[in-house]
């Protein structure tokens, strides 16, 4: 069943109150707010950022590659040398590498093997030092020709980002950095950031205490018309720790609180800025949401439930969503 986001209706927009202050509500009004996410709901995804085949450009003669063998000195770059395929650095998918194009003719050969070619991946070159220009390419390289059978680039100019995101066919690739050849002076021993992986990542929040504190009062045993509390606002908007595209892959709701005895004790959580609420789940059960694709973290949630029988029973409880967001230049610190 395909799930679409709509605007949460007036009703539910005026039961979207600040931390600590109850608002009462029936089933039958709850129901009317959103629409539900069930289990059977699909949440597959698939990558909308296309072929890198759009970066592709003609074989260049301005790519650098040193057939000298000489080492070059670099007491600020661990990966030198790696200024030839024969020599290029291993081992740096998924992470953030550091290194310095410290010489005019100074290349840096980076190797990595695409085995999925249905798996975008990210490669992007920040951080490049004031005054230089670097120039990032994606190669493969014919080692018994000795030439280049591929090339893709999307250059800019100065220290602007260079980006490449997309999808590859499966094969044997070089990442290489180097100075545009064209200005002088091109080198510098500050590092530039290069991140080469895959393109989504993932992360998670919590657990936190959402600062709530939901009273159920006194209820007795025997009630059969369950008593609602709720909604309370927990807004993760100007969440700064988050980066603003992500998406929930996992949601969790704690039922802890005051100790107090309950009966028929039940969560919900709904997405406000989305208009989407959650399956109710039962209180001992912290797992709200799995999925992908659908709901934001960086937006207003709202917290309530139902409940049958309480001695005085106050809900305290904390969140936690992992969450999966794209590798972008805008979002770097993350990865670092």
């Amino acid at each position: 069943m395909k799930i679409k986001n709509k605007v949460a209706i007036l009703l539910a927009l005026s039961m979207m109150v600040s931390m600590g202050n109850a608002v009462a509500a029936n089933a039958e009004e709850l129901d009317k707010e959103f629409p539900i996410l069930t289990e059977e709901s699909s949440f597959d995804e698939a990558a909308e950022v296309g072929s890198i085949e759009q970066f592709r450009g003609a074989v260049t003669e301005d790519l650098l590659i040193d057939h000298s063998g000489i080492a070059l000195t670099a007491t600020v770059d661990s990966y030198e040398p790696n200024n030839y395929p024969n020599v290029a650095t291993n081992g740096r998918y998924n992470k953030m590498t550091y290194g310095t194009i410290h010489e005019a003719r100074d290349v840096d050969y980076y190797k990595i093997e695409v085995i999925d070619a249905s798996k975008p991946i990210s490669i992007f070159l920040t951080r490049i030092p004031a005054g230089c220009d670097y120039d990032l390419f994606l190669i493969q390289y014919d080692s018994v020709k000795g030439e280049i059978t591929k090339a893709y680039y999307d250059h800019q100019t100065g220290s602007t980002p260079e980006t490449l995101y997309g999808t590859v066919e499966e094969g044997t690739y070089y990442v290489v950095v180097q100075g545009n050849q064209d200005v002088q002076n091109n080198f510098s021993s500050t590092n530039y950031a290069l991140y080469i992986g895959d393109y989504y990542k993932t992360d998670y929040f919590g657990y936190v205490s959402t600062g709530l504190k939901i009273s159920f009062g006194n209820i007795p045993v025997g009630n059969e018309t369950p008593v609602y509390r709720g909604w309370y606002t927990y807004d993760l908007t100007n969440a700064k720790d988050i980066p603003d595209d992500a998406t929930v892959t996992d949601l969790y709701l704690t039922g802890g609180g005051n100790g107090a005895h309950w009966i028929g004790f039940y969560k919900m959580v709904a997405a406000a800025g989305q208009g989407l609420q959650l399956q109710d789940a039962l209180g001992q059960v912290d797992l709200m949401y799995k999925g992908g694709g659908v709901l934001k973290v960086k937006q207003q949630w709202l917290i309530g439930g139902h409940i049958l029988a309480s001695s005085n029973f106050v809900w305290e409880p904390q969140i936690l969503m992992g969450y999966r967001y794209a590798a972008v230049p805008a979002n770097m610190k993350y990865l670092v």
